[in-house]
């Protein structure tokens, strides 16, 4: 046989082994979800949720505060779903959450992203998404965890980076 028969043929081989193990795997899975077990997480820590009080004490009404927000939901890639690098693009970021979102109370457009940052934090991949999130037009405030602002310095701060000071 020629050697352009045995590579076809090899070919073949390499890709109905492909397409079995495959099968086989997604066989697998579906017959052993029901034995993966799920717990509830609890949605905000502890210093999380003292942080969103003085947000909601220092914005007092004037501004939707949501919480745990993707940032798939506030922003998107210029480029359309059909370009090839779009998916890949929007793994850059999509998967990311914010800390909180102020929202406009009548239509709900995302005004100023409100991040609580404690020495877990990654400053450079944080400095890159910030730079993501302004390129789209969302301003991004920065607060300590470990020096949180009382409601009035957090009301202050907040207003300053909307333009409302």
């Amino acid at each position: 046989m020629s050697t352009q028969i045995w590579l076809a043929m090899g070919l073949l081989f390499i890709v109905l082994l492909a397409a079995l193990t495959h099968w086989a795997w997604t066989k697998w899975r579906s017959r052993h979800v029901g034995e993966l077990r799920f717990v509830r997480k609890t949605f905000l820590t502890g210093n999380e949720i003292d942080f969103y009080r003085r947000l909601q004490r220092a914005v007092a009404g004037e501004f939707t505060i949501m919480a745990q927000v993707s940032m798939g939901a506030l922003i998107d890639t210029a480029l359309k779903p059909e370009h090839p690098l779009y998916w890949e693009v929007r793994q850059m970021f999509a998967g990311r959450i914010c800390d909180f979102v102020l929202c406009d109370n009548k239509s709900l457009a995302p005004l100023l992203v409100v991040e609580l940052d404690d020495r877990m934090h990654d400053f450079d991949r944080d400095e890159k998404r910030d730079a993501f999130l302004a390129q789209a037009g969302l301003r991004t405030v920065r607060f300590w965890s470990r020096n949180k602002p009382d409601a009035v310095q957090l009301r202050e701060k907040v207003l300053k980076c909307l333009g409302r000071a």
